[in-house]
């Protein structure tokens, strides 16, 4: 009996036990200066930003797709590309740390080669120098 009362006790006590969620506060924002280690050729991409001698990585991926966004800094949950090698020219970029953002629209690279080769790099660099993509990207967090 006193077996059945302590696993009794112990399932008790795994089901009441709380969990806890992890916060990260990242110290960066729109006027942060940030510098770009991305070289052509990649399809992620990454700056470094500092504030205070803080220094904080974003780390990021490009897409070439069929989808125009239309206008720079337009956010996406998802963007399409075509079997169609020549419909791949737009440059979307999304930040993957130290949060998640939607694609956010870059350009259309006019050439679908143009796109596969500078995406990433374009990426960065808009980061680095374009306040109204940085601007877009860091406000369209997902997660």
């Amino acid at each position: 009996m006193k077996t059945y009362l302590y696993a009794g006790i112990m399932i008790g006590a795994l089901l009441v036990v709380p969990t806890f969620a992890a916060t990260k506060c990242v110290s960066f924002g729109i006027l942060i200066p940030c510098t770009t280690n991305t070289g052509g050729g990649t399809l992620d991409w990454s700056v470094t930003c500092t504030r205070d001698s803080v220094t904080t990585p974003i780390v990021g991926i490009a897409g070439c797709s069929s989808q125009d966004g239309g206008t720079q800094g337009m956010g996406a949950v998802s963007i399409t590309t075509e079997s169609d090698g020549d419909a791949n020219s737009f440059c979307w970029c999304k930040m993957v740390s130290p949060a998640v953002s939607s694609w956010i629209f870059y350009k259309d690279a006019m050439t679908t080669g143009d796109c596969a080769y500078n995406c990433a790099t374009d990426c960065a660099n808009a980061i680095t120098s374009n306040m109204r993509f940085k601007t877009a990207l860091l406000n369209d967090l997902r997660d």
